[in-house]
């Protein structure tokens, strides 16, 4: 039903579904996911909550819960959510980089060399990471590492990136020369 554009319906299947069985980690999970997509994080938050009591090592709960903490500006929760994710074989990589993201956003002197820190991480532990290139790329063009930048933003092809990506490279940054 979410995947159909049924948002509402599915919202309603995942609450009775977690209202008849209250065990079910994946009916709050997905109640979760479908009240984020329609742009419903508190609620979403707390669906994630209540699936992480019943399984606390839920990754896809946390993950999805820092998201949604995050769209609510609660970035210290977000944090917490995505630093614990750090060693996951499924999330490691793309909790990194969210910190990145989190850390851009929260701003401060050390913002942006934080945020390459925890992006090349992410690359270490996963080195087609579409998300990983694509944000490592902006960020070094704008810190005028234009070269390294253009080459992390051309190792995007053929992902959900690669139209970012071919934008970034026809439109000057800051960095770049005429």
């Amino acid at each position: 039903l979410l995947k159909t554009g049924r948002e509402d319906r599915a919202i309603e299947a995942f609450a009775e579904a977690a209202t008849h069985a209250p065990a079910l980690v994946e009916a709050h999970v997905e109640l979760g996911v479908s009240l984020h997509a329609v742009g419903r994080p508190r609620e979403a938050a707390l669906a994630y909550d209540r699936a992480l009591r019943l399984n606390p090592d839920h990754e896809r709960a946390r993950f999805n819960r820092g998201l949604a903490r995050r769209a609510q500006g609660e970035f210290r929760s977000a944090r917490r959510d995505f630093e614990a994710l750090g060693q996951s074989p499924r999330f490691g990589a793309v909790s990194r980089v969210e910190l990145a993201l989190l850390r851009l956003r929260i701003g401060g002197p050390k913002a942006a060399r934080t945020a390459l820190r925890y992006l090349r991480a992410a690359l270490r532990r996963e080195p087609a990471n579409a998300s990983a290139h694509y944000n490592l790329g902006q960020l070094l063009r704008r810190l005028g590492k234009v070269h390294e930048g253009r080459r992390h933003l051309g190792r995007v092809a053929d992902s959900p990136y690669a139209a970012l990506a071919r934008a970034a490279l026809h439109h000057p940054s800051r960095g770049d020369r005429p």
